[in-house]
């Protein structure tokens, strides 16, 4: 678990001379874990996040709840997104999904109510139900044209009760 006042974060791909392939889940979740009243930890202040290129997976709910995260960079070493990656970041508008990340799992953005813009580069990118649940009306879907997030990215799917566009 990460524990900083920081708000504008590097993870870098190397410690010393060791390679980081993984952000651990919930490593930066924006409350404490097993607190009753749901507490924001120190987490919750981050407003930026580059992931250097190198680390290869982002792990269950590794940034969930870090309400004011507004821009993360992903690099594309990232083959893998774990579900509620970044569940409840309210103020989170864009996000670009690298070309090898081949799912973006259930819940993975749920709740992210301000996420208006969702950039998936791959043919090959598949969209897990209820990746999207609880998201704004107004969020748009920018996928290749005859993708898989492409033909998978129907309403009831991905963004229950609500109807989404989606551009190509």
């Amino acid at each position: 678990e990460y524990k900083s006042n920081e708000i504008e974060i590097v993870i870098p791909s190397k410690i010393g001379e060791f390679p980081v392939r993984m952000i651990d889940g919930f490593a930066f979740e924006g409350y404490q874990r097993g607190n009753r009243n749901k507490r924001a930890s120190l987490n919750s202040e981050i407003v930026s996040i580059e992931i250097e290129d190198g680390i290869q997976e982002i792990g269950f709910g590794a940034f969930c709840y870090c309400h004011k995260l507004e821009k993360i960079t992903i690099p594309e070493s990232v083959v893998e997104l774990g579900e509620r990656v970044f569940e409840g970041c309210s103020s989170l508008k864009y996000i670009k999904i690298p070309g090898e990340i081949k799912a973006i799992k259930r819940d993975a953005f749920a709740r992210c109510e301000n996420l208006l813009e969702v950039h998936v580069t791959s043919k090959e990118t598949i969209i897990d139900e209820r990746a999207f649940w609880g998201c704004s009306d107004e969020l748009t879907l920018y996928a290749p044209a005859g993708s898989c997030a492409e033909s998978q990215s129907l309403p009831d799917r991905c963004f229950p009760g609500k109807t989404a566009d989606r551009k190509t």
